[in-house]
């Protein structure tokens, strides 16, 4: 682990006093994301945690918020929208332990995995604008949520580069 990451946290406090407990709270850019929805650039993750001393490791719990930015998988609108998920992840002492468990590493705990799993688990895989969203007609790629049938796909002036577009 490297100990320039902000997400990378010296909980040596914590780790060797009976019942000791310790506020993380930090503003920091992240790059989480999936094909659709990610954590809108430009905005910050903000986390809002308790490392707690528990048998066998360190409980962390807490709230992250942030900006969301998504584009819909019908229609390809973006849009953004506030988070807030509640985490309480458990990091294990015992370096034998499942692969995918998150560890105690020299009295240092990375956050970054497991604020990534929580951010990652929150999104829908496949975001929609709406219950109502007719998406892009599938021959000219118009926007079917659209009164004027104008063409607000991205990739629509992709078509003047064809061979027998009547733009040439």
């Amino acid at each position: 682990m490297s100990a320039r990451s902000p997400l990378v946290v010296l909980v040596t406090d914590v780790l060797h006093s009976r019942g000791g407990h310790r506020p993380i709270r930090m503003q920091v850019p992240v790059d989480f994301g999936i094909e659709f929805s990610r954590v809108a650039p430009g905005h910050d993750l903000d986390i809002d945690l308790t490392v707690s001393r528990v048998s066998g490791g360190l409980m962390v719990r807490g709230t992250l918020s942030g900006v969301m930015s998504h584009t819909c998988a019908r229609c390809l609108k973006e849009w953004e929208e506030d988070f807030e998920i509640e985490v309480a992840e458990l990091f294990g002492e015992d370096t034998a332990a499942e692969e995918d468990a998150y560890q105690i590493d020299h009295d240092e705990i990375d956050l970054e995995p497991m604020l990534r799993d929580a951010v990652l688990l929150s999104v829908p895989l496949v975001p929609s604008c709406g219950e109502d969203c007719d998406g892009l007609g599938r021959s000219d790629e118009t926007d079917l949520n659209s009164t004027s049938g104008a063409s607000t796909s991205p990739f629509a002036v992709l078509k003047e580069l064809l061979p027998d577009s009547p733009n040439e």
